[in-house]
């Protein structure tokens, strides 16, 4: 956990050593908001707002065409989303004569 505590603030000026620190009494706020959200399907004007970071795909790192922007609230959802499918769908196997995932 050292590589994410270690690390400088981000353009919110909130230092992810902070954010790690207080992760359990920041999860049930920002799930409440993050509910809500996609329920009503009204984002946060703040959230509108994304922070885009350029992960470097391959070849020379000099090129600006070997990189791919990424918006890491974007990046943030998808993963709950997926999470909470697959988890939703390795539900269902296992029900369906006992397939599970190995």
């Amino acid at each position: 956990m050292h590589a994410i505590t270690d690390k400088a603030a981000g353009a919110d000026d909130i230092f992810p050593k902070f954010l790690s620190e207080l992760k359990e009494e920041l999860c049930f706020p920002v799930t409440l908001i993050m509910t809500a959200s996609l329920e009503s399907g009204i984002m946060p004007e703040g959230w509108k707002l994304a922070n885009v970071t350029f992960i470097f795909k391959k070849g020379s790192k000099c090129d600006v065409e070997n990189y791919r922007p990424v918006s890491l609230f974007c990046k943030l959802i998808e993963g709950i989303v997926r999470d909470s499918i697959l988890n939703h769908l390795e539900k269902i196997i296992c029900l369906a004569h006992g397939f599970k995932k190995v």
